[in-house]
């Protein structure tokens, strides 16, 4: 394969090329990847901190009240949103929850399993009444749209640069063969009927480069 590419100073000209055009795409869509996910990350961050803020808001008076069946129906409305795996609830000074639910139908089951695992986003706020602490409300949210989107854009960027690819290589092998071979074809031409003796042969002179 080597040797292919050597014995062709177009094939060398248009393999140094296109190494650096890879290179170059490669650390492109690398960057595009790394930009979409931390746009994405720190829009779920603002996401998720609001859900916990809004969430302490609407919590004060069930928590307060020891309403049941309004704290429920708040974290109901709060799991609508498919981000949200888990949510608990903890009064002030209080180590044990008062309220821990986990979304139906993930491999966890429990509110600890969710905040072990890495990829998940914890927010927390306070529940205050009368500007007194009186629980904390912690929501976990899942990154996997997350992580699916960066995949996409990935694959996106990936696609386009692979066909960019194949369309340079074609045009630089083109380009290479009309400014690099052809001159020194014309050469060797030039230079065989000197050597057979022709001395009238016309040598074309009008380039103003090497060759």
């Amino acid at each position: 394969m080597l040797n292919f590419i050597r014995n062709s100073i177009v094939r060398v000209f248009s393999t140094v090329v296109l190494i650096g055009i890879v290179l170059g795409l490669g650390i492109f869509t690398l960057i595009i990847g790394m930009y979409n996910y931390d746009r994405s990350m720190a829009e779920l961050q603002t996401k998720a901190s609001n859900t916990a803020n809004l969430a302490a808001i609407s919590l004060v008076e069930p928590v307060w009240n020891f309403d049941d069946a309004a704290l429920q129906g708040i974290v109901k409305a709060i799991l609508l949103d498919v981000d949200v795996q888990g949510i608990r609830v903890t009064k002030a000074g209080s180590d044990k929850a008062e309220l821990e639910t986990v979304r139906e139908g993930l491999s966890v089951k429990t509110f600890e399993e969710l905040l072990k695992n890495p990829t998940n986003v914890q927010t927390s706020a306070k529940i205050k009444r009368e500007e007194k602490d009186i629980a904390s409300v912690q929501i976990i949210t899942s990154t996997n749209k997350v992580q699916a989107l960066v995949r996409y854009t990935s694959v996106l960027v990936a696609v386009f640069a692979a066909v960019l690819v194949l369309l340079l290589s074609g045009f630089i092998w083109l380009l290479g063969k009309r400014i690099i071979q052809r001159p020194i074809e014309a050469l060797r031409v030039s230079a065989d009927q000197l050597a057979s003796g022709n001395l009238n042969y016309a040598i074309d002179t009008s380039r103003r480069d090497e060759l």
